[in-house]
């Protein structure tokens, strides 16, 4: 057996316990983008600059800038702190925020103009409590899972294209005075395509577009019909001297789509109303990697993410403001493996509302985490 194929079979093991574990986690509305900590170290800011086995999920097309068999697997640690002050006492939303892992396998062959990613990530996570303090608003967990598959394309020295499948599967608990849902959807398509062009020495740009699905999650008497939102992500990254890169990126997120997450019986009759009426987000994410040494890395980074809840109909079952996040990494090498640690702090701005739900929310967020990376 040729030393090649004893490094694929070495990884297998590796590969197959990875690949059992899952992400939770929220940022924008109830989505996630900590798929790596390498990118929670750069403010998610790596769409055009992502080097690492993540990019199966920021932009599969930049595997083609790597060579040989690697494995990621992600762990994070999340503490919120989410209330809302009204003039006579403080709610806590108890739901709290739930800790996370994920994993990135990428494989480009060397010499060859093909190459695969894929990826196991939860990029939508909700978990609200409210009650009973605020009995009308729907409590509500979800858990959106989603696994990836990419043909990746090195069309020239400078243009890399993907093309990926999505597959999701969605859990949700939902409670609102004695309704209660129960349902899973284990059917849920999508897709995704991705470009990777050095457009000139030292200049790298990324594009992300991925198409979601409609979700209907139904237990046996009940349905929850949920359109999650279609994505699409710009970045320009610049290395300058030889040691620092720089990354500025935007994404798009159709929260429009979500208008509401009710749930009806059988026949059609709404057993809970929770209209939601999100509106489209942009949200802009700047970092910065300083290559101190060789395989070693600083990582900072600063995102502003817009809140898709509307002030004028606050919907606390997605408690969703306006947030500043700040982001700080380290990552080497360790016994011929890449280590990475980060570790991030939200502020998200206190929004007063007014209407069924009024008062002040007040929102907090904090992510420790921790990676391995392994190149066969």
């Amino acid at each position: 057996m040729n030393k090649s194929w004893q490094h694929w079979y070495a990884g297998i093991p590796l590969l197959a316990a990875m690949m059992m574990t899952g992400i939770n986690a929220q940022a924008a509305a109830f989505a996630n983008e900590d798929f790596s900590i390498s990118g929670v170290g750069s403010a998610n800011a790596v769409i055009a600059g992502v080097y690492d086995a993540s990019a199966a999920s920021y932009n599969p097309a930049a595997i083609g800038w790597s060579e040989g068999l690697t494995i990621q697997v992600n762990s994070n640690g999340r503490y919120r702190n989410n209330s809302l002050k009204t003039p006579t006492a403080v709610l806590p939303n108890l739901g709290g925020a739930a800790d996370a892992v994920s994993t990135h396998i990428t494989w480009m062959p060397h010499s060859s103009n093909f190459g695969l990613g894929a990826s196991l990530t939860t990029p939508f996570h909700n978990s609200t409590m409210w009650s009973p303090g605020m009995p009308t608003a729907a409590d509500s967990w979800l858990r959106v899972r989603r696994a990836t598959l990419d043909l990746v394309y090195v069309a020239s020295s400078t243009l890399s294209i993907a093309h990926g499948v999505d597959f999701y599967q969605a859990k949700a608990v939902m409670q609102q005075g004695a309704a209660s849902f129960a349902g899973k959807d284990k059917s849920g398509f999508g897709a995704h395509v991705s470009v990777s062009w050095k457009m000139a020495p030292l200049w790298r740009m990324g594009v992300m577009l991925r198409k979601a699905p409609r979700l209907q999650l139904s237990d046996k008497n009940a349905l929850l019909r949920l359109d999650l939102p279609d994505q699409m992500g710009v970045g320009i990254a610049h290395d300058t001297a030889d040691a620092l890169r720089w990354e500025l990126d935007a994404e798009w997120s159709r929260w429009s789509a979500v208008k509401d997450m009710s749930v009806q019986n059988n026949n059609g009759t709404t057993l809970m109303a929770v209209p939601t009426s999100l509106r489209d987000t942009v949200n802009i994410r700047a970092g910065l990697t300083w290559l101190w040494r060789r395989d070693s890395a600083f990582r900072f980074g600063y995102a502003y993410d817009q809140g898709a809840n509307k002030k004028a109909a606050f919907q606390p079952t997605v408690s969703d403001q306006a947030g500043h996040r700040l982001s700080v990494g380290f990552g080497g090498d360790m016994f011929n493996m890449m280590l990475d640690i980060a570790y991030s702090y939200t502020f998200h701005s206190t929004q007063k509302v007014t209407g069924v739900y009024a008062g002040s929310y007040r929102d907090r967020g904090e992510t420790l985490g921790v990676s391995l990376s392994k190149t066969f």
